[in-house]
């Protein structure tokens, strides 16, 4: 491409200062969005249902899907090993171990009239780590005498 040529409009300072940003917020702050009509709803649900979906009727090849398939947990940039948080970690068991559906103490394995979710994973060693062999099915009951037993939970020693 050749140089010189172009005219270009080159600003030292920004076209939307932090000034003109914080006068823009204080006008736009009063004003509420007027509701949609189910008409106007209609319309715009009917203009989006025939834009062609980016992979429609193209296929990923094997190269593409063997990629999709090698994208692991621990090859995440974001992955953190056994440094992750306590709610992470119990999503990473459920994950993998799927949601508890019995007691392992008591044998209970139907939820009590009235109960959503009843069943937790409970970590034995108490250290946390992302050992799937590591962890046992309890119920809230047997957990809770489980945690009070190793020094954690509401009921400390």
């Amino acid at each position: 491409m050749p140089t010189g040529i172009y005219n270009h409009r080159q600003t030292k300072t920004p076209i939307y200062t932090l000034e003109r940003n914080q006068k823009i917020k204080e006008k736009l702050k009063g004003i509420k969005k007027k509701p949609m009509s189910e008409a106007t709803k209609r319309k715009i649900g009917l203009s989006t249902q025939n834009r062609p979906n980016g992979m429609l009727g193209k296929k990923h090849s094997e190269q593409t899907k063997e990629k999709m398939r090698g994208r692991s947990e621990e090859k995440s940039a974001t992955w953190k090993g056994d440094k992750v948080g306590y709610d992470a970690l119990h999503s990473w068991v459920n994950k993998n171990l799927g949601k508890a559906n019995h007691c392992e103490e008591c044998g209970l394995d139907k939820i009590p009239k009235g109960m959503k979710r009843y069943f937790d994973w409970a970590n034995i060693s108490k250290e946390y780590k992302r050992i799937l062999t590591d962890w046992k099915q309890l119920c809230k009951k047997c957990h809770a005498i489980f945690d009070k037993d190793c020094g954690r939970g509401k009921h400390k020693k």
